[in-house]
């Protein structure tokens, strides 16, 4: 979810209409997102942005797995803006990659050296 924080603004800058009802297909597949919740995001009279933005609150509220799809089926999309995304956010102070797992009620970090 650090990650679609982190790239939210560049992420609503970059995505396009086209890209959109492609990326919403995808996330309806895999069901992330229902067919109410597609439409809702295609149907609003705003914006694309708002759309967007829209779509990206909707897959944070979801979860990680959510997340992971949501980025998954952005690569499929639109390789290109997939590679902008600054993937800085996820990482811990000496460049190592945090590995957050939830268990039940304990919470595990675990610290990976690259």
């Amino acid at each position: 979810l650090a990650l679609l924080r982190h790239n939210r603004t560049l992420l609503i800058e970059k995505i396009n209409f086209a890209n959109l009802g492609t990326l919403l297909d995808l996330l309806l597949d895999l069901e992330v997102l229902s067919e109410s919740e597609k439409d809702f995001i295609l149907e609003s009279k705003s914006v694309k942005r708002d759309e967007v933005r829209t779509l990206i609150d909707m897959v944070k509220n979801k979860g990680e797995e959510a997340a992971k799809h949501f980025f998954n089926s952005l690569k499929k999309v639109n390789e290109a803006l997939y590679k902008q995304i600054d993937t800085k956010s996820t990482q811990g102070p000496a460049g190592e990659l945090i590995s957050v797992t939830f268990c039940k009620f304990n919470l595990h970090i675990v610290s990976m050296r690259q």
